[in-house]
């Protein structure tokens, strides 16, 4: 499992700094804030001191 968390991290950098150096390119707006939600998420998932939760999903057939 360390593993695969080690690899995830490195494409997740590798993927971030894609999107900083593809910035100064992007001229529309929409997609300026669609890069930078995707950077938001990046350093959140990157973040060691962000908190974990799981939602759970309720079983089939169930009401909620």
């Amino acid at each position: 499992m360390t593993e695969i968390r080690s690899l995830l991290r490195g494409e997740l950098r590798a993927l971030d700094l894609q999107i900083r150096n593809a910035w100064p390119a992007v001229t529309v707006e929409v997609s300026k804030r669609h890069l930078q939600d995707a950077r938001d998420q990046i350093a959140v998932s990157l973040d060691p001191r962000a908190m974990r939760t799981r939602t759970l999903l309720p079983a089939a057939g169930t009401i909620e």
